[in-house]
């Protein structure tokens, strides 16, 4: 009996796997990211705390999400975004990737954007689905894929053979709110931190984030600040991180914690196996958007089609909000109150 109510489980539970993922295909996330939709095109996961999205670094209303379909350029990919509010506001911890030779001329105070590492796209080689986000940058040649955990977004870059790969962290890239400060260093050789404090639809917002890459990191340069203990500080300073040409592909881990720095190590994924790719298959984050799908489906009364784009779409948009992250309780022995954000 058993036996034969553990083969029912199963067959049920495969059942609903087929459905989730038959919701899933329904979506499309580039939908509502023309004229004055407001969302974001990159990856999440439902009720996650990052939204990982590139963002086109133009000013105006249609761009308040940082992305707008009719846009040819990106100028960087931040890990999030308010997504259908029509509000300017975050876009913290920008990177972009790039084959330039950056110096202290490419970096100047008071751009929202760093105009040398804007780079054209065509959507013909852009691609998103939940959870998952992928374009070709033409200025670098770099292929970019993106997806979401819900504290940490994972990048991987394939760089032209025989160039050296370059990343750089914005940390004064903004879509409309006010740097107040920002600071970073490098902690091991594969690994740097810092944090970005702003104000503006979010009063006195901090993000604190570290990074980990799936290489050592060849030379780590800042510009736009100043040495200030163990870090760089400044209200728009940028780190500009190298890596060898000889591997193509360069992956990278970012964590985020709204609480502090030992919140954001916490929320970094265990590391990958050598030889193998730090980014999560993005499989599982299209099957929690699917149970999202499947739970609002079943308790939805609207005469609207359950199986549409734009409804799929539209109900995956309410699940993408920048959820307020869980923080533990205070610690006796935490000045800023909170130890880590869960």
């Amino acid at each position: 009996m058993k036996q034969v109510l553990l083969a029912m489980g199963l067959a049920a539970a495969s059942v609903a796997a087929r459905g989730e993922a038959d919701l899933v295909s329904w979506v499309d996330p580039m939908l509502g990211t023309a004229e004055h939709g407001h969302t974001i095109p990159g990856a999440c996961v439902p009720f996650g705390m990052i939204q990982l999205s590139p963002d086109n670094g133009t000013k105006g209303w249609d761009w308040c999400s940082g992305y707008n379909y009719s846009s040819t350029e990106i100028a960087g990919f931040s890990h999030t975004h308010l997504s259908g509010t029509g509000c300017f506001d975050l876009a913290d911890i920008s990177v972009m990737p790039t084959v330039l030779e950056l110096g202290a001329q490419d970096f100047v105070t008071g751009a929202h954007h760093v105009k040398a590492l804007v780079s054209k796209f065509s959507h013909a080689k852009e691609s998103a689905a939940p959870g998952y986000y992928r374009v070709h940058l033409e200025g670098s040649d770099v292929e970019v894929e993106l997806t979401a955990s819900q504290r940490a977004g994972y990048h991987r870059y394939t760089f032209p053979a025989g160039k050296v790969k370059t990343l750089v962290f914005d940390l004064g890239f903004t879509i409309g709110d006010k740097n107040l400060e920002a600071g970073v260093r490098q902690i091991t050789p594969d690994t740097i931190l810092g944090w970005r404090h702003s104000s503006g639809w979010a009063k006195y917002q901090k993000v604190f984030f570290v990074a980990r890459f799936s290489e050592p990191i060849g030379t780590f340069r800042t510009y736009l600040g100043k040495p200030d203990g163990d870090f760089v500080k400044g209200k728009e300073v940028k780190a500009v991180l190298t890596f060898p040409a000889e591997a193509r592909v360069l992956c990278a881990q970012v964590a985020l914690s709204s609480a502090d720095l030992d919140g954001a190590q916490k929320n970094l994924a265990p590391r990958a196996p050598r030889g193998t790719s730090s980014s999560p298959k993005s499989k599982s984050r299209a099957m929690r958007t699917g149970r999202e799908l499947s739970t609002q489906r079943s308790i939805t009364r609207s005469s609207r089609p359950a199986r549409s784009p734009t409804w799929m779409a539209a109900t995956k948009v309410t699940r993408t909000t920048p959820s307020p992250p869980r923080v533990t309780r205070r610690s006796p022995s935490s000045r800023s109150g909170t130890r880590s954000a869960r």
